[in-house]
């Protein structure tokens, strides 16, 4: 018998670290290795638990919070613009404009010959560091009747001339 007192205690719920004496004798050291894989296991099962709660976490945010174009800066809003500009076609509504793009930047609009003609300013790129945001910084969109006939820059210039 020996007259080591042993520095760790293991039972149900915790397994502390331990200084062999001599264990192989009294058969307790595969009890410790098997308490201690069990702890490293559940350590490991609570890590990928948060690791996985946290994934759901972001897919949750990025699906259902979509990016709204007013919530952006203007960095981002330009970018935005420019890419959904792109995914335009003639004749697509205002409405549908709207839903896609959000409130222009700036507007003009009137009336000629019973049909209204309105063109509206999405902010596409940077040009001065002013704070503010003027027409050679903006894609034209120009509407007649509420339908999408033109835009780019010949569209602002074809409003103009009319």
């Amino acid at each position: 018998m020996s007259h080591a007192t042993p520095l760790a205690k293991v039972t149900d719920e915790f397994c502390y670290d331990f200084t062999l004496f001599n264990f192989f004798e009294e058969g307790k050291l595969p009890l410790i290795l098997k308490r201690t894989t069990l702890m490293n296991s559940n350590v490991f099962k609570l890590i990928l638990l948060g690791a996985s709660a946290y994934a759901l976490f972001v897919f949750l945010v990025i699906s259902f919070y979509p990016d709204k174009p007013e919530n952006m800066d203007w960095k981002d809003r330009e970018e935005y613009n420019k890419v959904q500009i792109t995914k335009l076609r003639l004749g697509s509504t205002l409405d549908e404009v709207l839903a896609l793009l959000g409130s222009p930047d700036i507007t003009e609009a009137r009336m000629e010959k019973g049909s209204s003609v309105q063109v509206m300013f999405y902010r596409t790129h940077h040009v001065r560091a002013d704070g503010m945001t003027t027409l050679d910084e903006c894609t034209p969109l120009l509407f007649e009747n509420d339908k999408l006939i033109a835009w780019g820059e010949g569209a602002y210039q074809s409003f103009q001339q009319s």
